[in-house]
């Protein structure tokens, strides 16, 4: 609402409200300052620890100087028609201007027939740190203290692994009350199964037992931890339902960290090694020019001295007649092989490439080329032990490669 120049007779302001209030106390008795003013509606910021009942009236007021005396008068005639009383923020008396003989601004003062003290409440729980809903409205959590309107309340307190606590209350004016509850611990059962079991479980801080294990435990969210020697640790976020049960069924899996080498070669490139599950997953582009590639994939487990074939547990795109295309995938059962897992970081793998029926044969290490007999190109595509899921070839050569060519495989 645009500004104007306040004018009148002081008389005539004073006829508005009622009474006429002189001297310098007067300057000090306002109770609350205009904050909006929308139409014929004013939002009331109230001062600190005071609170006014809907259907009092007010004035709004402003200090004059009328004969030499200073006074306070008013100009607009208001009625409460609710408060706003929220836990943590400026209490607003909401008001209907009734008569007015100038216009209203933002920061007016305001002077209420009737107002009050607030009541006041201060909530403890045991155990502390539960969250505070007052009315339905969430205000925080214990322990903790703030006004609220006088009349009747509800109260409820929440915390993760404890059944809530609900309560109703009522305050009067001005009245402070401490509102005290001791939560109840909620119960739920944990269920853990794992293959092969004999595992040791850890539920946060506390271990309970071996698998297969059923335990009740408070409810609530946490950290599961299960660990068997020679397998990896299998780490869970579950959450125990209050009265209900959570079960986990775990199949354990052996360690096979895995990473690829830097560099490859043609025919092989765009290599890619990762595990799902118990398994290893190799995915390589084949680009010769050749119709079609005998493709074998190849473990070594003391640094590329010597590789083995690994033809029982491997499927996919291996065997003697392998056409060239992208996105070729080799499933290897890694754990078939290796019960107990594979460790160190000697072992490496690779895949032997050779043309059907072709001549000549390359190992290809690191960026080098070594011409040999036979009719193979021995990419190395990967190695075991120093952890990761694999990625992509470029670079400049895997770490710990021989220096000359491995002997070629029988």
């Amino acid at each position: 609402m645009p500004t104007t120049h306040r004018h009148g007779l002081a008389l005539l302001a004073s006829l508005l409200a009622g009474s006429l209030l002189v001297g310098a106390a007067a300057a000090q008795e306002t109770h609350g300052t205009v904050s909006t003013v929308s139409g014929s509606t004013l939002r009331v910021e109230l001062e600190d620890s005071l609170s006014v009942a809907s259907g009092t009236g007010g004035r709004v007021v402003e200090m004059r100087t009328v004969g030499g005396d200073a006074v306070q008068m008013s100009f607009a005639v208001v009625s409460v028609t609710r408060v706003e009383t929220p836990f943590d923020g400026p209490w607003v008396a909401i008001c209907q201007i009734t008569r007015q003989s100038e216009d209203l601004e933002v920061g007016d003062r305001v002077l209420f027939e009737d107002v009050f003290s607030r009541a006041r409440v201060a909530v403890r729980s045991a155990p502390s740190e539960a969250t505070v809903y007052l009315d339905s409205v969430n205000v925080g959590r214990t322990p903790l203290a703030g006004p609220v309107g006088a009349g009747e309340h509800t109260l409820r307190l929440e915390r993760d692994g404890f059944l809530p606590s609900r309560r109703a209350f009522t305050v009067e004016r001005g009245e402070a009350r401490t509102l005290r509850d001791t939560l109840q611990t909620a119960r739920g059962t944990l269920a853990v199964n794992t293959l092969p079991d004999s595992a040791t479980v850890q539920l946060g801080d506390r271990t309970l037992g071996a698998t297969p294990v059923s335990t009740e435990v408070q409810a609530g969210t946490y950290t599961l931890r299960i660990r068997r020697e020679g397998y990896r640790t299998a780490e869970r976020t579950v959450s125990v339902p209050t009265g209900g049960e959570q079960r986990v069924n775990l199949d354990l899996q052996r360690p096979l960290a895995v990473r690829l080498a830097d560099q490859q070669a043609d025919p092989v490139v765009n290599a890619a090694l990762a595990r799902e599950g118990d398994r290893l997953v190799l995915e390589y582009d084949l680009v010769g020019d050749a119709e079609a590639y005998e493709v074998e994939l190849q473990l070594s487990t003391n640094d590329g001295q010597t590789f083995e074939p690994l033809p029982e547990t491997v499927a996919g795109a291996v065997g003697d007649e392998v056409a060239p295309g992208r996105g070729l995938q080799v499933v290897w059962s890694a754990v078939e092989d290796f019960p107990k897992g594979l460790v160190g970081s000697g072992n490496r793998l690779r895949l032997a490439v050779e043309p059907a029926g072709g001549n000549g044969l390359y190992w290809v290490l690191g960026s080098a080329l070594a011409a040999g007999a036979g009719g193979t190109a021995a990419a190395v595509l990967g190695l075991f032990g120093g952890g990761g899921n694999g990625g992509r070839g470029g670079g400049n050569g895997g770490d710990g490669l021989p220096s000359s060519p491995p002997t070629p495989p029988q």
